[in-house]
């Protein structure tokens, strides 16, 4: 996995692998700007590459906005199981044993009716390759979107010791280093992504487990610490000093942060 600071998210690999590592599925769209098809020889004739269709394009988020919750609360985005497969308009480059696959304006032969829709993308909970006499044994499937790699580094914060041992783990993301302070704290070293999308699905999710288990979004921390008060935590960006009481006083002096509810602020 290339993690290098700007570089292209692969969101291959947080999809679940099928058909020999022929096709790709995601629990979410993903906005896929590139596929990259590698072999352990040339690759085969007739490739193509096919995207699953449900809702998309006719039904779409915008992406420089977020719509308020009664105009798209209720649309269905799309599933694994009601639509068709469709073959994708792509220019293909061979170089050695991979194929890089970029995709053609979706309008120019896909969806001549959709003027306004030019994108060079295509949005997806499912991917396959396909070939004459099929696709046997590509060693890696890559499906590339416009997010990039980004570091940070992220404070865990614990109201008690966790008797359990603790275990971090990202999605959309890696975790990169651990570091133990004290008893009630760690500090993370993460690898996460970054995209002006406020609607895309490639946002990095840390998954804390100890004595219990929760997921933060990483990217909310840039709005202030988040909150959880019932599995007693709290993240913070950065490598922060403080200890969870002290940051729980300063957030509630501050009306700050995301996790409090009346009743947090009652204890």
């Amino acid at each position: 996995m290339d993690i290098t600071v700007g570089s292209a998210f692969d969101a291959a690999q947080f999809a679940t692998v099928l058909a020999a590592g022929a096709e790709l599925r995601w629990d979410d769209p993903r906005e896929v700007h590139r596929v990259v098809a590698r072999f352990t020889d040339a690759p085969p004739t007739g490739l193509k590459v096919q995207y699953w269709r449900s809702a998309w394009p006719q039904r779409r988020l915008p992406k420089d906005s977020v719509p308020a919750g009664g105009e798209v609360g209720w649309w269905e985005l799309g599933d694994w199981f009601n639509g068709e497969w469709q073959t994708a308009d792509v220019d293909t480059e061979v170089d050695g044993t991979a194929a890089v696959m970029t995709f053609r304006p979706l309008n120019e032969r896909e969806f001549t009716d959709l003027d306004d829709f030019p994108v060079t993308f295509r949005t997806t909970q499912r991917l396959r390759l396909l070939a004459d006499g099929g696709v046997h044994g590509p060693t890696s499937l890559e499906a590339y979107t416009d997010s990039v790699w980004t570091t940070t580094a992220v404070t865990v914060l614990f109201e008690t010791a966790p008797e359990a041992k603790s275990a971090f783990d990202a999605h959309n993301g890696h975790v990169a280093d651990a570091d133990r302070r004290g008893l009630k704290a760690f500090v993370l070293d993460l690898a996460t992504t970054t995209n002006p999308d406020p609607n895309t699905y490639d946002k990095t999710g840390l998954t804390i487990r100890g004595d219990a288990t929760a997921t933060i979004l990483t990217q909310d921390l840039a709005d202030g610490p988040v909150y959880v008060p019932d599995c007693g935590l709290c993240v913070v960006a950065g490598r922060d000093d403080r200890d969870y009481g002290t940051e729980r006083d300063y957030g509630k002096s501050r009306d700050y942060g995301k996790g409090w509810d009346d009743r947090d602020y009652g204890k």
